[in-house]
């Protein structure tokens, strides 16, 4: 596998990916090892929410975006990740979604302080299977730069 270096990305590329299904197990087996609210769990309580019925948590979501992430990236030279500069939870995810996910590159950009490693700033559109945005983040990562030959 050849690996993706930061030249490869530039600002306005993008790419679809992911296949997600989230059902009912996943969502409460995730909320009692991680979150354990009510409407992640119960749903009898989550009906009565302002949800109106059983939803998964924001950071099973984002989990479930990152998996998708490695899995249609693997080749990437990463050297870890600065954060993420927004995440935004738009609409619940429910049981029996499956999510999508689109990826821009936003910006690239060298760095000063760490030679051979540049910025490569992503936004993350979550999506459901109609294609309704669900989740977004903005999200920061570190690549190697392509090695010189010789």
């Amino acid at each position: 596998m050849t690996p993706r270096y930061f030249e490869d990305f530039r600002p306005g590329d993008s790419f679809a990916y992911g296949d997600e299904p989230v059902t009912r197990e996943s969502i409460m087996e995730f909320a009692r090892a991680y979150d354990p609210e009510p409407f992640h769990l119960d749903e009898a309580r989550a009906r009565e929410s302002i949800f109106g019925g059983l939803i998964a948590s924001g950071l099973h979501v984002a989990a479930l975006w990152r998996r998708m992430n490695v899995a249609a990236f693997p080749d990437i030279a990463n050297e870890g990740s600065p954060g993420w500069d927004e995440v935004r939870w738009l609409a619940p995810v429910r049981p029996d979604d499956r999510l999508t996910v689109n990826s821009r590159v936003l910006e690239t950009r060298l760095l000063k302080s760490r030679p051979g490693i540049g910025l490569v700033r992503f936004f993350h559109s979550i999506t459901d299977q109609e294609g309704a945005a669900r989740m977004s983040i903005t999200a920061n990562l570190f690549v190697r730069c392509r090695p010189a030959e010789g």
